[in-house]
């Protein structure tokens, strides 16, 4: 037992290194003429495509192993119009205003300092929590969030910029990966309800699917276009960047949890930040300085002081939102399916609704 939860960390942990490795393919994309709008593009719908073929095999299996299946052979591969609009909205904000302005960040100053204003969701979900579901702010959310915003003053270079000297990171490149981050928090927000009426490879087939839709209607409306990679150095990027931090990730992430809780998978991914600061120190020769450093370890204490808290195990670590779907999409959604398979069978005619 004691293995196969070590086993269950060293899964997240590495979910959380390929996580860090996203500013550096967005860099290298921008490098070769494929801007952040046209690489988000790309890996949707690379990832749109690779989850579909995975479904297709659920659905091949499950038909194939009858009982041993976790999912219905009877699940459509199209949703109904209620999840089409749900799904759309999730996909449009996961990519246009959350995976778009997380690489234009990545352009505007280092990656460690990107990924760390993304960090920020958690502290947004907070907030937005507390003003529409009314839940209270604990003493440890406090706790968190002063910790937080303190280290960002330091990460950012607020503090030097008060005292009289110059920021490090200018205020464009503060305000897009700020609103990176309150957008990725109300994301997880709205996708709380998607995560336990679907399984997450076809949920997020779906969200890559349209988030893919709506990248390539904000390029056409806004004059941008879809930049085609010519080569093969830009194609591999585009690959890597879907298959490494995207579908990798995922399925680690995912993996991980199956074998640990998901509050403390959630702290091990912190290592996110840790780990994008080291790739581009090692390709890029990005430096932070002292302060920085300081500044984005007390990010990251504040997003364990959150996750630490009883009523936010889940949900709140940005690169974790995954979390949320295999921990209710397997536990409830499948009791669900489950319960649907047997009606099924007493009652045939009774079909599983996606």
């Amino acid at each position: 037992m004691k293995d196969a939860t070590l086993f269950g960390y060293l899964l997240v942990f590495l979910a959380a290194v390929t996580w860090g490795t996203s500013g550096l393919f967005f860099r290298g994309l921008n490098s070769a003429g494929i801007g952040p709008l046209s690489a988000v593009f790309w890996r949707s719908g690379l990832m749109a495509v690779v989850c579909f073929c995975v479904w297709m095999l659920v659905l091949w299996s499950g038909r194939r192993n009858g009982k041993r299946t976790e999912v219905p052979s009877e699940i459509p591969v199209f949703p109904n119009t209620r999840n089409i609009l749900r799904f759309a909205l999730l996909g449009f904000i996961n990519i246009v205003p959350v995976q778009y302005l997380f690489a234009y960040s990545v352009l505007l100053t280092s990656v460690a300092v990107a990924v760390t204003l993304q960090y920020t969701a958690p502290f947004f979900v907070t907030v937005l929590s507390r003003l529409v579901y009314k839940e209270p702010i604990t003493p440890l959310k406090m706790a968190g969030l002063v910790i937080s915003v303190s280290g960002l003053a330091l990460a950012v270079g607020l503090v030097d910029l008060l005292s009289g000297g110059a920021s490090s990171v200018s205020p464009l490149a503060i305000a897009v990966g700020l609103t990176s981050g309150f957008f990725y928090g109300l994301y997880t927000l709205l996708l709380k309800g998607s995560s336990t009426e679907h399984h997450p490879i076809y949920l997020t087939m779906w969200v890559m699917t349209f988030g893919a839709l709506s990248a390539s209607i904000v390029a056409l409306v806004g004059g941008e276009g879809i930049r085609v990679p010519s080569g093969p150095a830009p194609w591999g990027l585009v690959v890597l960047l879907s298959l490494l931090p995207g579908v990798l990730g995922f399925c680690l992430y995912t993996a991980g949890l199956a074998r640990v809780e998901s509050s403390r998978a959630s702290i091990i991914a912190t290592v996110e930040p840790v780990a994008a600061g080291f790739f581009a120190f090692l390709f890029w020769g990005e430096m932070v300085s002292v302060t920085q450093a300081v500044g984005m370890v007390m990010v990251i204490a504040g997003v364990i002081s959150v996750g630490l808290d009883g009523k936010l195990k889940r949900n709140f670590v940005p690169s974790c939102v995954y979390a949320e779907q295999k921990a209710d999409a397997y536990k409830v959604g499948h009791h669900r399916a489950t319960s649907i398979a047997h009606e099924g069978q007493g009652q045939p005619g009774h079909g599983h609704k996606a």
